[in-house]
């Protein structure tokens, strides 16, 4: 199966959620599997106020800025690095990433090399 556990990295506007299906198969083989939630998404999301506020006000919600719009791949990128560096313990690891997650994979391989043996970019 390759070198390294496997950290899975979903697209834009997801979550770990997204690999619920596909990270059981690895497990099952015997591979250790990490489904991590990049910054603004998943668990890790912000949600917009006015989404909340009752009643619902369109317009306020228009108005509002995105709560993830700090979110860039730069960021996104050091912050995997850190999940690499700990789900690898120092070892490399193999990223598989979807959608907004491949830019970030490829920006944390090329930054450090020695922490990934190789990346995989899902597409459907």
């Amino acid at each position: 199966m390759g070198p390294g556990p496997l950290v899975l990295v979903h697209g834009a506007f997801h979550g770990a959620w997204c690999w619920n299906e596909v990270i059981v198969e690895p497990a099952a083989l015997g591979r250790q599997a990490v489904a991590v939630d990049l910054p603004g998404h998943g668990l890790r999301a912000s949600r917009p106020a006015a989404l909340l506020r009752r009643p619902f006000d369109p317009g306020a919600f228009a108005a509002e800025f995105s709560p993830s719009a700090h979110v860039d791949i730069a960021r996104a990128a050091a912050e995997l690095t850190d999940a690499v560096r700990r789900v690898g313990r120092g070892a490399p690891v193999t990223p598989a990433a979807h959608s907004f997650g491949g830019p970030v994979v490829t920006r944390v391989a090329q930054e450090n090399p020695g922490l990934v043996a190789r990346v995989v970019h899902v597409s459907r």
